[in-house]
């Protein structure tokens, strides 16, 4: 899989290199283009950083990430961009070269002493330069606010959800969810403690954490268990594995987080009780299914641990991805809390209600907050990042949910 991405890559750049010295012919000097090659080299060394936290002082570490992951990751998406526009852009080039010279065939010219075809080639790369530089400056404008801006911020979403079968002693009960954490090199253990210490001061009975704790390998794996296990509520800390958390060792992974007091719920139930201990929330957690629920809606995991709960107990589902809420709200579960989508990372800004986010092209349900019928989904933006390290009108999200008796 990692061969298969780096040789996608490679191909990406190729292209998006050749495009680039097609259009533009930035230098006819063979020592600059050698300089712009030797450039583009040292962005490729990040992959050096990928997937093990290099040994180095945090000092060292910061500089690793500001200087080099984040332009090779701003110039990794301008070529994901660009290559496919120099591709369609080619091909059309090409058909309308051949209808030229079929056209002059037809008229009995020859095009090769045609004086005009020089100067339509230099309008082609005038048109070229202009849409080249139209997509890429609003791109490397926005990636750039995105990452090194916008990636920052952190926003403490607060709901008050009221349910009329919310059991009386649980009036008031306080849960405090996060997720996607996706520890790795753009979030260590030292970044992780940050947002620990803040969850610590929300006043939680419980905490969640639903999925993709990890984002690759197993490099970070016993400091986000380490870390994790300073977070502190009466009433527990719960997880569930998102798809990114089976490509660790997830045996390693969930042994880590037990020993750390942080229970993980694989397809099974617990009770959280309040002062009556008689009348309790069922906190059911469920792995994700790693894409295989796209096209299943039975959702075997969830029917198997629902079996042998009480059909009337109020009931709260801890599911990574959110395209399971029709199938919760149609088992009479309550509240279900979701995360995987990352809000998209973008969301288009929006003067009120719902903004556009690049998720919503491939969920229903892409973040916030939805009801249908008595039951609701919470879509959580994630507290890290996957892919490129940006972030636009899309902060890292820590939600606080107060439930109340209605």
């Amino acid at each position: 899989m990692l061969l298969g991405f780096f040789l996608f890559f490679f191909a990406v750049q190729t292209v998006t290199w050749l495009g680039c010295f097609s259009t533009f012919k930035p230098c006819k000097n063979p020592r600059r283009r050698l300089l712009l090659c030797i450039y583009a080299a040292g962005l490729n060394s990040a992959y050096l950083f990928l997937f093990s936290p290099p040994a180095v002082a945090p000092a060292v570490k910061a500089l690793i990430e500001y200087a080099l992951m984040y332009p090779f990751f701003i110039y990794m998406l301008l070529c994901l961009v660009l290559a496919p526009f120099f591709i369609i852009s080619g091909v059309l080039f090409l058909i309308i070269k051949l209808l030229s010279r079929i056209r002059a065939a037809l008229r009995g010219q020859d095009l090769r002493t045609n004086k005009e075809h020089g100067g339509v080639d230099e309008q082609r790369r005038t048109l070229m330069k202009f849409a080249t530089s139209t997509i890429v400056l609003p791109i490397a404008g926005c990636s750039f606010y995105g990452a090194y801006i916008g990636k920052e911020r952190l926003k403490v979403e607060e709901k008050t959800l009221s349910f009329n079968d919310l059991p009386e002693a649980m009036d008031g009960f306080v849960i405090v969810q996060i997720s996607d954490i996706h520890t790795g090199p753009f979030m260590d253990g030292h970044r992780l403690a940050g947002f620990v210490g803040i969850i610590n001061k929300l006043g939680a009975d419980i905490v969640v954490i639903t999925g993709d704790l990890i984002n690759w390998g197993n490099a970070y794996v016993g400091e986000t268990a380490d870390v994790l296990s300073g977070i502190q509520a009466p009433s527990g800390v719960f997880v569930i594995l998102g798809n990114h958390d089976f490509y660790c060792d997830v045996d390693e992974l969930c042994s880590r987080l037990n020993k750390g007091g942080i229970r993980v719920l694989r397809n099974r139930w617990t009770r959280i009780a309040g002062q009556d201990s008689t009348d309790p929330i069922y906190l059911l957690g469920i792995d994700d299914a790693r894409g295989s629920w796209y096209l299943n809606d039975d959702f075997p995991y969830l029917n198997q641990t629902l079996a042998d709960l009480p059909e009337k107990s109020f009931k709260i589902l801890l599911c990574h991805r959110p395209n399971v809420f029709n199938h919760a709200a149609r088992s009479g579960i309550q509240l279900t809390l979701s995360g995987h989508t990352h809000g998209g990372q973008f969301i288009m800004p929006s003067l009120g209600g719902h903004g556009w986010s690049l998720a919503k092209m491939a969920y229903q349900h892409d973040y916030g907050l939805y009801r249908k019928h008595k039951s609701y989904l919470y879509v959580n933006k994630g507290l890290g990042v996957v892919g490129p390290p940006v972030r636009i009108n899309c902060p890292r999200e820590i939600s606080r949910f107060v439930l109340k008796k209605a």
